[in-house]
């Protein structure tokens, strides 16, 4: 990983993702295969939304932070709301593609599991997000787990590993640490756990990370010459991050959830290793707040769901009289509230998501010379709305489906200065997407689909040619 310090701004110079590295997930996957006959959990939550895998990527933003576009040293936030490479539809296509948190709660409620999704950005790009769960019991107090990411878009491209180890206490009381494995040394992660209860029947459970432990020891040992980075970082705070999460059992129909992640404050010393006198410091802060509440019926569900991320950095430039200068500020918040019906019976499902998103992303100071925009003060608001009809058999057969989504923006201040850095600014996006794909076993299945673009693709200036879009998603729990 190289920072190329210009006048523009930092830059990440991003090696390629390859077929290597999803070899290595599947290595870690084939020691379980054999427990593929354990108990159905495909039935057990038929109607049941969760925030597990928003707050899975939440988590990876700030701990894997060398995989973000614009790598360990953003003045964006970690969270990459925008980025350069992002076209209109971007925001819609991920949507599109990517699991529901009716299909996340089934998925994380089993033990082990596999499941990608991959659809195009652009004519070149594919995107994909690929997980990999996998929980062994070594004996009745000894567990090991090994959860994999492999992702590739326009945010993050990464591949990453998580080893952790869990022992019971007693009852439903377990104590743990877990290690991350990722593409950059200093990026290193080690964490410690307590937890009561599980997924299924309901949690608790707070962590405490020691996040990019090794990095000061790795830059004061190397040195890192400039064949290998341009840049040198080295922490003045030690960095920390508190999780939680907790989740309550189904009590006369309704059930909870809430998960947190905080980052503190943390300064840290930016040295180019190829121009003399040039660095700054660079404070941060993160964090991201979730809840979720829902009643479940027999046939239906009714749930109202909350988001939040929020990242900020300041910079200020370490020598005076530097050539190229930094004292600014940089902070962007993200709030989204949702409502979603969930409904159907044994081969017939009903989604329905109505999502309102306020976002604001601002920057104010004296000299920008380490960054990729000035004076910045944009806010938007929008409406996104989701609607999916499948016919999904319990154990095996065709199984197809109909969707219908709607991405509404409102910018209140900066439209044109945000579209300068990023052209995915968009008032209006609309899509239709037939599915057809087929049920081989009640924990795995294949679906791929094809868009419709209702509003005509227009800004793409292609004529009448509204299909695009074609993706593909594979799950298998066990």
């Amino acid at each position: 990983m190289l920072f190329q310090f210009t006048q523009s701004g930092i830059h990440l110079v991003r090696f390629g993702f390859s077929c290597k590295h999803y070899l290595t997930l599947l290595l870690v996957l084939l020691p379980s295969l054999m427990l593929a006959d354990e108990p159905d959990y495909f039935h057990q939550f038929p109607f049941s939304a969760t925030l597990m895998g928003w707050e899975h990527q939440s988590r990876l933003a700030i701990l894997d932070r060398n995989a973000g576009y614009d790598g360990i040293l953003t003045d964006r936030g970690v969270f990459y709301r925008f980025t350069p490479q992002m076209e209109e539809e971007y925001d819609l296509d991920l949507f599109t593609y990517r699991f529901t948190p009716l299909e996340d709660r089934r998925f994380y409620s089993s033990p082990n599991g596999f499941r990608t999704a991959v659809g195009n950005l652009n004519i070149g790009e594919l995107a994909h997000l690929t997980e990999i769960r996998n929980y062994i019991e070594l004996s009745s107090r000894h567990k090991i787990s090994i959860d994999g990411v492999a992702q590739h878009d326009f945010q993050f491209n990464r591949l990453y590993v998580d080893i952790g180890y869990e022992y019971n206490l007693w009852r439903n009381h377990y104590i743990g640490a877990n290690h991350n494995i990722g593409g950059f040394r200093p990026d290193l992660d080690a964490g410690f756990s307590y937890r009561i209860g599980d997924a299924q029947s309901g949690m608790m459970q707070m962590e405490y990370l020691l996040v990019d432990y090794a990095n000061n020891a790795i830059y004061d040992q190397d040195g890192f010459s400039p064949q290998y980075s341009d840049s040198t970082r080295v922490y003045e705070d030690r960095p920390s991050m508190f999780t939680g999460t907790f989740v309550t059992p189904n009590m006369a129909g309704f059930r909870a959830e809430a998960v947190f992640g905080f980052h503190g404050e943390t300064e840290s010393e930016v040295r180019s290793t190829t121009q003399q006198g040039q660095g700054f410091w660079h404070t941060e802060r993160m964090n991201y707040f979730g809840g979720l509440i829902e009643y479940i019926g027999e046939y239906a569900t009714v749930g109202a769901i909350y988001k939040r991320q929020f990242s900020s950095v300041e910079r200020d430039t370490v020598e005076a009289g530097a050539a190229m200068r930094a004292q600014y500020e940089s902070e962007q918040s993200m709030t989204r509230a949702g409502f979603y019906l969930l409904a159907g019976s044994s081969e017939f499902e009903f989604e329905s998501w109505a999502w309102f998103e306020d976002y604001s992303d601002t920057q104010d100071g004296d000299f920008f010379d380490f960054s990729d925009v000035g004076t910045l003060d944009y806010a938007e608001n929008r409406v996104f709305l989701r609607n999916r009809l499948q016919y999904d058999p319990p154990y095996r057969g065709l199984t197809g489906g109909l969707e219908f989504l709607l991405d509404m923006r409102d910018v209140e201040n900066d439209r044109e200065r945000m579209r300068d850095f990023s052209p995915s600014i968009r008032d209006m996006n609309a899509r239709a997407t037939g599915m057809i794909g087929y049920r081989f076993h009640p924990r795995m299945s294949i679906i791929t689909g094809i868009g419709y673009d209702i509003d005509g693709n227009l800004h793409f200036d292609i004529g009448e040619d509204r299909f695009d879009n074609i993706f593909t998603r594979f799950e298998f729990r066990w």
